[in-house]
């Protein structure tokens, strides 16, 4: 019968200042506390302490607060269902209500408890004292602030609402996991003063399997003083033992280095009160209950201070301080990387920060120089890699292959040969899981520049053959897929794509979704190109042609004229004079934008050169339509018509209808630039058909721009607003998001010149937001600009100068002279507006020069008018005349009539 009893409990206590009644009466009825104990049930042990807390005017939530223990375990021994309080909580209890010490009496344990430590079964098998195995907190730890607020966070909000406090911390080889989950455990002991246990699961130690959950379970429970021969087989008696044990405490459990979520499961407490901290290489989504955080490295300043703590002090000087961030970034700013490099610098007195940077920039290998006596970086990585099956082995090996940063899912599927894009996002994601991966955007992943190290190394050692066609097939990918792209955004015509189809593409179904998709890929096309460049002379001219459009539209024009210049080189090489011709004629586009119109025209005389010689009948087309652009803008439009007419007879003996009406539109702008109104609105409308029978909206939407512009500057502003509005609509009904921002552009100067000014200033708003969303910085300059000038009509110079600063910040950064010579006349122009004549007159010489150097004719008229007008202002009439005639011939020999109406009425005034 006494076998079945619950254990016996004993009271001493001492009282402070006097004990209450009604606890004094108690105690005599129940026996003196010092004569030796007096055996109490549960009921009775919880009666007391429902008294004695009512007693002192305590709440359940005020004794668990002051005690530091949960509200569920005062609950429970009160209701006298607890059959063993905890001695550790009893005492903290005990400490709070003014009884000095509760400890365990002699008896019988309750059934299915251990009998004792020893194998004499003494009643001794509960020792008393909290459980303290965390391993020590090391003074070499920097950053991580932020980390270990979230944790303490998780704790503080779980225990708020009852619940067991889960806590898993994941991140790749290396960053500091451990460090981190020691760290906090230190911070957050106080909380938990039964015990803190310690229990190395080994899932990544090499030479050793990761600890069973069994396995775990015995370490656990010995930890908590249950002996061998108490300690039952299998692993759900474990569990259901250690959670017994833990139940009503208040027990922090630090779990290190673990496999995964059914490795860990077993080892969970049952209750809340505890807090488990996880540490992981792999994320353990299969435990829904745990707060998850996954490391990162440092930044550069944790990873620099890591660096001076570890090196030791004064070990790094004051004037080294840019050469301990480049070993930071050498060592990718991942600790167990840092602490490497920072103990070389503290154990080698000779060697200096700038030594051991120099060893690691020009090593081939940057990890044979990062491992010690202790440590190596690449066994980390080796102890992940394999825990990994075969699958993800060989897709980790081929990533260390990429020319580019990241990698998606069609690019993966290529890349290895995959047959569908399923299995490469499977693959991916199981890498990400193992965190050999990073993602940084949904779909997008990277690895760490180490671990990118590591993977190379294991492709050139374990699958050498491998690299050559892996590298092939990705390189062809993008090439394809980038050239099926810039057909669907480019309005000039190119040879079909060739080649057969990747595997594994993208769906493009619409201009939007093929800038997009350039866009995001714009880093690796380049790094592809690059890549190609040493390897594959013909695959890098492809590889520039097929970008030509991106670096066109996107800038800096300064990278695509080094692509393009490259590329041309390559196609020389080559001797492919019909692939060097267009090579020429992407160079001289851009070339033409940064305003270098002398160049553009010297690389296009050559383009046409070599498509001449080789019959490249539509690249010789494309060239002459391009020339006669630059021959428009530097004056010389008559050239500009021969040139156009023959580009319309290549083109229609070639049946090249979007050529044609592409060629006829500029022969239209050429007519305008003359004068010739009614030629232009002819050749306007001609490209104007073209487009609708080939279905091109986006031509159509650009005949009917410049449409608008005839008559804009023929004054007729409500037939120039129609245009530009149904312009406006049909990139809208294309969903064309760029086409929609440049006729905003057309529609703000049509509402200008109508003198609305507040509606221009409303479409340059909205072309500034459509050119932002798009990343288009050259679309954006010239938005900028149009807001300023358009808040100088409106009567506002003065908020309209920061606009046109920021136009010419713009077009400075992206290299765009011509545009910048425009955005500086519109500046000086907002700044004599506002009053400061001198200055303008500064800026206006400043303006002269620029234009005349980028071959801008209008701009440069349009100095010489300004300049006038300056000196007309501050009385310099003498000096004025000179530059306001020559504005005025400028003009006229434009066909520019508004303005040189100006320039008239300037005169007159002077006269």
């Amino acid at each position: 019968m006494n076998a079945l009893l619950p254990p016996t409990m004993t009271i001493r206590m001492m009282v402070s200042g006097g004990m209450p009644g009604s606890f004094r009466g108690r105690t005599d009825r129940l026996g003196r506390a010092t004569s030796g104990g007096t055996t109490m049930t549960p009921e009775l042990l919880g009666g007391d302490l429902r008294a004695l807390r009512r007693s002192k005017g305590l709440s359940i939530e005020e004794l668990a607060t002051r005690a530091g223990v949960s509200v569920r375990a005062i609950s429970e021994i009160e209701r006298g269902r607890t059959r063993r309080p905890h001695p550790s909580t009893m005492r903290r209890i005990s400490g709070v209500l003014g009884v000095l010490q509760l400890t365990q009496a002699q008896g019988t344990p309750a059934a299915g408890a251990a009998s004792g430590p020893g194998d004499d079964g003494s009643a001794a098998a509960y020792a008393t004292d909290a459980r303290c195995q965390l391993p020590a907190a090391t003074r070499l730890f920097a950053g991580r602030s932020r980390e270990t607020a979230a944790l303490t966070a998780a704790a503080t909000a779980s225990e708020s609402v009852g619940w067991l406090v889960i806590a898993a911390v994941d991140g790749m080889a290396g960053i500091g996991k451990s460090a981190l989950a020691i760290h906090a455990a230190h911070q957050l002991k106080d909380r938990y003063g039964d015990g803190q246990l310690f229990v190395d699961l080994h899932a990544h130690s090499a030479g050793r399997e990761p600890m069973s959950a069994a396995d775990a379970l015995e370490t656990l429970l010995r930890s908590l003083e249950v002996p061998a021969r108490a300690i039952p087989p299998g692993v759900e008696a474990r569990a259901a033992l250690y959670r017994s044990r833990l139940a009503g405490t208040r027990t922090l459990v630090l779990l290190d280095n673990a496999l995964d979520a059914a490795q860990i499961r077993p080892l969970l407490p049952g209750e809340a009160g505890c807090l488990v901290l996880i540490t992981s290489r792999t994320r353990l989504t299969g435990l829904d209950d745990a707060h998850t955080l996954t490391l990162d490295v440092l930044d550069t300043h944790q990873a620099t201070t890591l660096l001076r703590q570890v090196a030791g002090p004064h070990r790094a000087a004051d004037d080294e301080t840019d050469a301990l961030a480049e070993l930071a970034e050498l060592c990718g700013r991942l600790p167990l990387a840092l602490r490497i490099a920072g103990a070389r610098l503290r154990h080698r007195p000779a060697l200096r920060v700038a030594d051991l940077v120099a060893q690691l920039r020009d090593a081939t290998d940057r990890l044979v120089h990062l491992r010690d006596t202790e440590r190596d970086v690449t066994a980390v990585f080796a102890t992940s890699y394999a825990r990994l099956p075969e699958a993800e082995r060989r897709l980790f090996r081929l990533l260390g292959l990429l020319p580019g940063d990241d990698i998606d899912a069609c690019a993966a599927a290529n890349l290895a040969d995959l047959g569908d894009l399923r299995t490469a996002e499977e693959l991916l994601e199981s890498l990400l899981d193992h965190n050999l991966l990073l993602q940084h955007q949904a779909g997008r992943y990277r690895l760490h520049d180490l671990v990118r190290a590591y993977a190379r190394t294991l492709a050139g050692q374990e699958a050498p053959g491998a690299a050559g066609p892996a590298t092939a097939r990705l390189l062809d990918y993008y090439q394809h897929t980038a050239r099926c792209a810039q057909a669907l955004v480019t309005s000039t015509p190119r040879l079909p794509v060739e080649g057969p189809a990747p595997r594994v593409a993208p769906t493009l179904a619409d201009r939007t979704a093929a800038w997009a998709w350039l866009r995001t890929e714009r880093a690796n096309l380049l790094a592809a190109f690059g890549r190609a460049a040493t390897d594959d002379p013909l695959r890098a001219v492809r590889l520039a042609g097929a970008t030509a459009s991106l670096l066109a539209t996107d800038g800096p024009w300064d990278e695509a004229i080094t692509v393009h210049t490259t590329a041309a080189g390559l196609a020389e090489g080559l001797r492919l004079p019909a692939v060097l011709g267009t090579t020429l004629t992407d160079l001289a586009y851009v070339r033409a934008l940064t305003g270098d119109f002398t160049g553009a025209a010297a690389d296009l005389d050559v383009a046409l050169d070599h498509c001449e010689r080789a019959g490249a009948h539509l690249g010789h087309a494309n060239a002459l339509t391009l020339l006669a652009q630059i021959s428009a803008f530097t004056g010389e439009r008559a050239l500009a018509e021969r040139h156009l007419h023959h580009a319309i007879v290549r083109y229609a003996r070639l049946d090249e209808r979007l050529g044609l009406a592409n060629a006829h539109t500029q022969r239209g702008t050429v007519y305008r630039l003359n004068g010739d109104y009614p030629a232009a609105e002819r050749d306007l409308h001609a490209a104007l058909a073209g487009y609708e029978a080939l279905g091109h909206q986006e031509g159509q939407a650009t005949a009917l721009s410049n449409l608008g512009v005839v008559h804009e500057t023929t004054g007729d502003y409500p037939t120039a607003t129609r245009y530009q509005q149904q312009a406006l609509h049909l990139h809208r009904q294309a969903g064309n998001r760029i086409g929609q921002a440049r006729a905003f552009l057309g529609l703000g100067q049509a509402y200008a010149h109508a003198g609305d000014h507040f509606a221009a200033i409303d479409a340059a708003r909205q072309a500034l937001e459509l050119f932002r969303e798009l990343a288009d910085p050259n679309g954006q300059g010239n938005a900028l600009g149009n807001l300023g000038y358009f808040k100088r009509l409106a009567g506002d110079p003065e908020d309209g100068l920061p606009d046109l600063q920021d136009a010419l910040d713009i077009f400075r950064r992206i290299g765009a002279r011509g545009n910048e010579a425009w955005a500086l006349d519109l500046y000086a122009g907002t700044v004599a507006a506002t009053g400061d004549h001198a200055r303008a007159l500064r800026l206006y010489r400043d303006v002269l020069d620029l234009a005349r150097r980028t071959h801008m004719t209008a701009v440069e008229a349009a100095a010489h008018a300004g300049i006038g007008e300056c000196y007309r202002q501050l009385g310099r009439v003498e000096d004025s005349g000179g530059h306001l005639d020559q504005a005025l011939d400028m003009f006229r020999n434009l066909g520019l009539k508004t303005e040189a109406a100006r320039v008239r009425a300037s005169l007159d005034a002077s006269s």
